[in-house]
């Protein structure tokens, strides 16, 4: 297991965790673990706010992937959020970060996942 926190090598985390039928799309949870991790001195992604109010209203759920998962590349590690096992896209994020060797983190914990 890896300690991420105060551990230089780590800088910048993606959220990933449930966003799709959940009420108000999960904004507050993914904010309050935005915060968390600003508070922490981590640069944070946050799937939310990487895409403008037209691609919102037009995009399909294949294009907010890709663009979600080229963000999530560019980060050091990956923390999901409660939930995240039963989302199909937070799925497809800890798949992807697993098989490319990235650290996956619960959010509320702190601890490695695998």
């Amino acid at each position: 297991m890896i300690e991420i926190v105060g551990n230089p090598k780590y800088k910048k985390v993606y959220l990933s965790g449930p966003i799709t039928g959940i009420a108000n799309l999960n904004i507050d949870e993914f904010q309050k673990y935005e915060d968390k991790f600003i508070n922490l001195n981590f640069k944070v992604i946050n799937p939310h706010k990487l895409h403008t109010s037209e691609e919102t209203e037009t995009f399909k759920w294949h294009e907010f992937m890709r663009k979600d998962i080229k963000e999530m590349m560019q980060c050091d590690f990956v923390a999901v959020l409660s939930g995240w096992e039963k989302s199909k896209g937070a799925n497809l994020e800890v798949y992807i970060a697993r098989n490319v060797e990235m650290p996956i983190i619960d959010a509320v914990t702190l601890k490695e996942l695998f």
